[in-house]
């Protein structure tokens, strides 16, 4: 593809890009109540988590 078939590819993305955000769905209200526990108090950058089949949480940190 010459650059300019580029280009206006990806311009033609944006403004389909645009186009959808204006016709989206509007927010719902979430009027679910949550109760927050802290199960690990010393992480300094969280990386990962995910909740294993037998109900337990994997999770994860990384260091710079």
């Amino acid at each position: 593809m010459k650059y300019w078939q580029k280009l206006v590819f990806v311009l033609l993305s944006l403004l389909a890009s645009a186009v959808q955000a204006e016709h989206s769905l509007p927010m719902i209200e979430d009027k679910t109540t949550y109760q927050t526990q802290v199960i690990w108090s010393d992480v300094t950058i969280p990386w990962g988590m995910v909740q294993l089949a037998n109900g337990q949480i994997l999770a994860t940190e990384t260091f710079r």
